[in-house]
This record gives structure tokens, C-alpha cells and sequence, in this order.
């Protein structure tokens, strides 16, 4: 019975934070993204969500840690109060509470690990230890400390693929795995090292391909695309590859435009369409196009205006918008590169 009663409550509590622990998918701010999307601040109901959540996953964490000391050899019990920590953790983190996201991070990672050496092969065992192997490096990353994001992020990686040798047919393990490379590139890419985040952009990118192809009618693949296709075109950007930045941006533009056109209820794909265009903004101020940047940043604000006339609007939402507005009034006073002469 305790059990059911911590599994309704983390039920809830899933249910209260839900709008403000969407997967961050925030535009890149110097070389990392900002402390207020971080903390997920926005000064209302998401602050009140997040408060609610965590006092709830505190409640679930207080009946899982009773129910594990009443049987503290069984996995069941273990495995339910890592997965309750690692949902702890991403509430803590959107609070901006990084210390106790990385302890409870930390915890969930240690008794995951002892549930994989008593079980090496167990697929799912494994999948759980990579993903308390990617939260221990987001929070790294979010602390500005990337070079202790390294180890996680690639052990995490080599966890994926071997679980996609197993079942390399598997589109699950296959998404998985396009999911952590995204993070390894963009580790790579706060860290400089640009060759390494082409590397693995590029193999997530065909993964993600791969994926709509199989499943072309389904929005969330496609949008996985889109993803993939940002992230390339801003690390051409950062290479001042700006031919290949706008290919990339074109095409994740057109897929986002349709994307916003067959669910513009979805207020996620809405705010990928501004990214977009928050991209080509920082794509055409790095070609010193000042008028083409101003006009970009303008319609990723447009894009976003819906969003935000909604009651709780997300910190993301937030964010970019704010983003926007700071691009625009720095570039009131800018000058045009001048054109070189032939």
C-alpha cells in the first residue's frame, strides 16, 4: 500500500511540474545558456509548480526510503527511489538549486550502478545508469564546470551503443542514443572543440533522419530533425561556415514552419520556429548583415507572442523573448560590415 501511496504521489507531482520541466531546449548564450532559464524562474506559476513538485517528490522520497528499509536487498525498492531521486533532481535544477540536483543525481547514479553490477547484461539496468550518467553532466555543465562533464557524457555514450549493438533495429534505442550525441556536441562545442561537435551532430542528425524516414507521418520525428539541423547550422555559424549554416537553418526552418501549421496548438513547436529564427539572427549578425539580423530577431519576437499572452507562460518562452529584445537594442547604434571590393 505505502508503495501505491508514493507512486500516486510522484504521479502528482509529475503532473503539477509537467510545464515547467520541459526538456530545455534553450538558445545558446556565449557558451552557455542562461542562469534564469537554468533556474526556471519566471516569477510565477511556474516558480509555484516547481515549489509544489518538489514538496511532493520530497513526500514520495520519504515512503520509498522507509519501504527500502524495511527491505533493503530488494530492487524493486532500490530502483524506485533512484527513479524518484533523478526526478527530485531535474525539479532542484529548475529551481536553480544545483547542489541538491547533484546530490540527489549523485545518489540515484550510485545505487543505479549497484543494480548494474549485480545485473551487467540487463538492458534496462543499463539505460537507467546512462541516463543518471547524463544528469550528473548536465548539471556539470550548467555549473560551468565542462571538463567534469566529459566522463559521464561519454561513458553514458558507450552505454547507448552498446545497448543499440544489442537491437540495432530498435528506434527507441536508436533515439536514445541520437539524444546523448546531441549532448556530447554540445559539450564539444562549449568546450571548443568544434571538429568533435560536427562529429557527433552529424551522426545524430542521420539517426534522426533515419528515424523520420521509418515514421514520416509522426510531427515529433520530424521535429527531431529540425533539432538536429540547428544544431548544425549554429556550429557553422561558430565555424563562420555560413553557407552551410544557412542550408542547414533553411531546412530546419521549412520543417518548423510545417511543423507549427499541422499543430499550432503545440506551443513547443511554435518556440522551435523562433529558434529558428533566433539562429538565422545570429547567423546574419555573424556575416555583419545588421539589417537582415534585425529583421530575423523581430519575427523570432513575433513568432513567440502567442506564447507568451498565454496565463503561465514557460521560462523558455521567457527567455528567448528576453534574448531577443537585448539582440535588438544592441544592435539600435550597429554598423553594417562594409562589403569587400572585388
Amino acid at each position: 500500500a505505502a508503495r501505491a501511496v508514493a507512486a500516486d504521489i510522484g504521479k502528482a507531482a509529475i503532473a503539477v511540474a509537467a510545464p515547467s520541466l520541459r526538456r530545455r531546449r534553450r538558445p545558446r548564450v556565449g557558451g552557455r545558456a542562461g542562469a534564469e532559464a537554468a533556474a526556471g524562474v519566471d516569477g510565477g506559476g511556474g516558480r509555484r509548480r516547481l515549489d509544489g513538485a518538489a514538496r511532493a517528490y520530497a513526500e514520495s522520497e520519504s515512503i520509498r526510503r522507509q519501504l527500502l528499509s524495511d527491505a533493503p536487498v530488494r530492487d524493486e525498492a532500490r530502483r524506485d527511489l533512484a527513479v524518484v531521486l533523478t526526478k527530485r533532481g531535474g525539479v532542484d535544477r529548475a529551481r536553480g538549486d544545483l547542489s541538491s540536483a547533484e546530490r540527489a543525481y549523485a545518489e540515484s547514479l550510485t545505487i543505479r550502478r549497484a543494480l548494474v553490477a549485480e545485473s551487467p547484461g540487463d538492458p534496462e539496468r543499463l539505460r537507467d545508469l546512462s541516463v543518471s550518467l547524463e544528469r550528473i553532466g548536465d548539471v556539470a555543465r550548467e555549473r560551468g564546470d565542462l571538463a567534469e562533464a566529459v566522463a559521464p557524457y561519454k561513458e553514458s555514450l558507450a552505454i547507448r551503443r552498446r545497448l543499440l549493438a544489442r537491437e540495432p533495429r530498435d528506434e527507441d534505442r536508436l533515439f536514445d542514443l541520437a539524444i546523448v550525441l546531441n549532448r556530447v556536441g554540445d559539450l564539444a562545442r562549449e568546450r571548443g572543440d568544434l571538429v568533435e561537435a560536427q562529429a557527433v551532430y552529424t551522426e545524430s542528425l542521420t539517426i534522426r533522419r533515419q528515424l523520420l524516414r521509418h515514421s514520416p507521418a509522426q510531427p515529433d520525428r520530424m521535429w527531431s530533425v529540425v533539432v538536429g539541423l540547428r544544431k548544425l547550422g549554429d556550429l557553422a555559424t561558430d565555424r563562420a561556415d555560413f553557407e552551410s549554416a544557412q542550408r542547414s537553418l533553411a531546412e530546419a526552418t521549412t520543417l518548423a514552419m510545417r511543423l507549427v501549421a499541422l499543430d499550432d496548438a503545440r506551443p513547443a513547436f511554435r518556440h522551435e520556429l523562433a529558434l529558428e529564427m533566433v539562429s538565422a539572427a545570429r547567423l546574419a549578425e555573424a556575416e555583419g548583415d545588421v539589417t537582415r539580423a534585425r529583421t530575423q530577431w523581430e519575427v523570432a519576437r513575433q513568432t513567440l507572442a502567442p506564447l507568451l499572452t498565454r496565463a503561465t507562460p514557460d521560462v523558455e518562452w521567457i527567455n528567448t523573448d528576453r534574448l531577443c529584445g537585448e539582440a535588438l537594442a544592441r544592435l539600435v547604434n550597429a554598423v553594417e560590415k562594409p562589403t569587400p571590393s572585388n
